[in-house]
């Protein structure tokens, strides 16, 4: 199963090499450039489980940070750290980065204003699920995540998110 980023470092303390280990991922984690921290503080609000990448775009486009090319660019610079995992169409950032970089402190734009916006788009995709048929458990998953922290969202939001929710799971969804 998957480590939590204190667990890890606990396992590391009793051999001895925690320290360095841990210091090595925050420190590579605090040398990101903005682009690949604003891509794992989307991940941060989301559900710790892969991310269609158009919903990653979506997101940070409607936070006005960064071009679609520069999403991509971030993603594919964060899978040569071995920070993500996936492919051209889903991405994971690996829990322990998440965990990493919450410790550094708030990402370059606030988890409540990422929150936000990743409730907007992931309301206006669920409400053409049938276009987005393919990923629309992922992102009920996302919306369900987020609907669960209204301190990232607002109520209005969160309630937002939880009308698709409850229409899927009636549908007979997963």
């Amino acid at each position: 199963g998957l480590l939590l980023y204190a667990e890890l470092d606990a396992r590391l303390d009793s051999v001895g090499a925690g320290d360095a280990v841990g210091a090595a991922i925050l420190e590579s984690v605090r040398s990101l450039p903005p682009i690949e921290r604003i891509v794992i503080g989307v991940a941060a609000v989301l559900a710790p489980a892969p991310a269609p990448a158009r919903l990653l775009a979506d997101v940070i486009a409607s936070l006005r940070a960064a071009p679609d090319l520069a999403v991509a660019d971030a993603l594919d610079g964060l899978r040569r750290h071995g920070f993500v995992s996936g492919d051209d169409d889903r991405w994971q950032v690996h829990p322990i980065v998440v965990e990493a970089a919450a410790a550094l402190g708030p990402p370059p734009v606030p988890p409540a204003r990422i929150g936000a916006a990743a409730a907007t788009v992931l309301i206006d995709r669920l409400a053409d699920a049938e276009a987005h048929a393919a990923e629309t458990s992922l992102l009920v998953r996302h919306a369900e995540a987020l609907a669960a922290r209204p301190e990232l969202t607002g109520t209005g939001l969160a309630e937002g998110l939880r009308r698709p929710v409850a229409r899927h799971h009636d549908r007979g969804g997963d």
